[in-house]
């Protein structure tokens, strides 16, 4: 007893000084641990945004020098010489064909001169070809025997052909090929344009612009084929369709790639010009983490110590020290995962984190003050502006209203002016309800009668209207006041704004599974359901302001179990259902 007595006035402090070697050994071997994962996750990650950076540049630059070629060849359609070509093969008349190819030499001169880039150009059309004089055609190879019509027949205006040899003309030279129908005024399906760009100078392009140049780079299709690439070819670990699917999930990025031998690091961008090639480089994990192997064998050989060291220690005097931190922990997760504020640290030591854990209750039972606190003010200020809601009497209803009593007492119609004027003061003592935000069901259907047969004198002949209720006994329920008129109302002033006449509406209340159902339907001209329900969610009052006030008031006062279920047919039917959940805490009774 004596032991224990000391034991529990020591301090913190001193448990750890006693326990230092145990905690010492344990330390490096987590350190060392540590250090190096988090050292090798740095170099990767800074590999990955070195690279990328330089692969977006590198995209961007491909790209700009894509569209300067592209809008090069479109200069060339705009010129007199294509102009009178295009004429000249409108009409068929192939006798002008030696002086067009020479009048279009110019054009050609001044795109190679801009555009060094550019390999060759042809042009085809049904009175031969056009092409710079100072190359050889390549007579034997049609370009409507080549895969490249049938691709151009298929995309329609223009299409990259990937990396291979120029076959229209003689040396053989790696191109990579943009094939493209001219816009002119004269529609002809039979002229295209064949652009050959030097594969060479693309690739200087990009790998001037990657800062590791000893980084290889290809240019992919979404379907992994070739197009252009630093080496030779895309090795065949690569051609496989898990590594296709990688660089088809976004629209550029990085990911880590691994093969039954190797690990690699894989950044890619694609381009905006020709959205099915990607751009990529490909980089060894195993090279680019050689300079972490000195960190990673004194780390193996440091915690080989500690263990061997920790062997002579008693695990049970490790967790009799650490039982009350690791106590306080567990409920410090209790509390982040499970939001369970009701738990509370006990101890019988007296030492720093017994402190700790008396500021930490005392900071829970804060907390809980606090929240309870924020949910009484944030449900106050809602009630409140619900009220000033409410309190906003439509004054186009209240002006119809009197002006028709106005002139009905001019024509004598005295009855109507007496029934008018006793509906309108029950209306509004009914939707006063002694300043109780609810009410019977029996009031609340009493109050859009008023309402409805208010609105019927102002709009003779306009409507008709229908109110069911399943049982009796619902009408002795307790509700949130002013949801019905709302919802007729919404059925008059729009859903019955162009008519005249044959106006229905109908309003029925059931009850369903513990919940009280209202139904309101009408035949007006109906509502952009799609509209009204993004408005509702996304809490703008923009679109249907009284919907939106009683969905909003639904939540508040009866949660998230009940429901407003819009639907309309133009025309026909438009259905505004009210679902309330009489199990839901609703604050009967609840008043300012």
């Amino acid at each position: 007893m004596g032991f224990k007595r000391w034991l529990f006035r020591l301090s913190f402090k001193r448990r750890v000084w006693i326990s230092f070697i145990v905690l010492l050994m344990l330390a490096i071997s987590a350190s060392g641990t540590m250090t190096y994962f988090i050292a090798a996750g740095v170099v990767k990650k800074n590999a990955f945004e070195l690279s990328q950076n330089s692969l977006n540049k590198s995209a961007q630059v491909l790209d700009e020098k894509l569209k300067q070629i592209t809008v090069s060849v479109m200069t060339l359609t705009i010129s007199d010489s294509f102009k009178e070509m295009i004429r000249n093969v409108s009409a068929g008349d192939s006798q002008n064909y030696y002086r067009l190819l020479s009048l279009i030499q110019t054009p050609f001169s001044q795109i190679q001169a801009l555009q060094p880039a550019i390999q060759s150009i042809l042009i085809t059309t049904p009175i031969g070809e056009f092409y710079p004089t100072t190359y050889l055609r390549l007579k034997e190879n049609s370009f409507f025997d080549s895969e490249m019509y049938d691709l151009i027949t298929q995309y329609q205006h223009a299409v990259w052909i990937k990396g291979h040899e120029d076959r229209f003309f003689s040396g053989k030279e790696r191109v990579i090929t943009l094939v493209m129908q001219p816009l002119t005024e004269i529609p002809l399906d039979n002229v295209h344009i064949i652009v050959n760009i030097n594969e060479q100078a693309l690739k200087e392009l990009v790998i001037q612009n990657i800062e590791q140049s000893s980084q290889p780079f290809y240019l992919v299709s979404k379907e992994g084929d070739a197009v252009l690439s630093s080496m030779a070819s895309l090795p065949d670990e690569f051609n496989h369709p898990d590594f296709v699917a990688l660089i088809n999930e976004e629209e550029g990025g990085h990911f880590e790639y691994k093969t039954k031998h190797k690990a690699y690091l894989v950044n890619y961008a694609y381009l905006s010009l020709s959205p099915d090639w990607v751009l990529l480089t490909v980089q060894s994990k195993s090279d680019l983490l050689k300079q972490m192997n000195a960190i990673k064998w004194s780390s193996i050989f440091i915690m080989a110590g500690c263990l061997i060291v920790a062997l002579f220690f008693s695990n049970l005097l490790t967790a009799f020290l650490l039982r009350p931190l690791y106590r306080l922990r567990n409920l410090m997760i209790q509390v982040e995962q499970h939001n369970d504020l009701s738990v509370r640290f006990q101890s019988d030591f007296q030492d720093e984190v017994s402190q700790v854990g008396s500021k930490f209750n005392s900071m829970l039972e804060e907390i809980a003050l606090l929240i309870q606190e924020i949910r009484e003010g944030e449900k106050k200020k809602r009630k409140a502006e619900i009220k000033a809601l409410q309190a906003q009497i439509d004054p186009h209803f209240l002006y119809n209203t009197l002006n028709t009593i106005y002139w009905k007492s001019q024509l004598n119609q005295l009855d109507d002016v007496k029934q008018m004027i006793l509906s309108l003061s029950r209306m509004f003592q009914l939707g006063l309800n002694n300043g109780l935000e609810f009410t019977s069901l029996e009031k609340e259907v009493a109050h859009v009668e008023q309402y409805l047969f208010i609105q019927q004198k102002c709009y003779e002949n306009l409507f008709d209207y229908s109110i069911e209720v399943e049982e009796e006994s619902l009408l002795e329920a307790p509700i949130l006041k002013l949801l019905l008129q709302p919802l007729v109302e919404n059925s008059i002033l729009h859903g019955f704004k162009n008519r005249t006449s044959g106006g229905k509406i109908v309003v029925s209340i059931w009850s369903e599974e513990n919940k009280l159902v209202i139904l309101v339907t009408d035949n007006g001209e109906g509502m952009d359901v799609e509209t009204i329900r993004r408005s509702l969610k996304n809490g703008s009052e923009k679109q249907g302001y009284a919907l939106w006030n009683i969905y909003h008031r639904l939540l508040l006062y009866y949660g998230e179990s009940s429901e407003m279920i819009l639907e309309s047919t133009p025309g026909e039917a438009t259905s505004i259902k009210l679902i309330v959940d009489w199990e839901g805490d609703n604050g009967y009774g609840d008043k300012d």
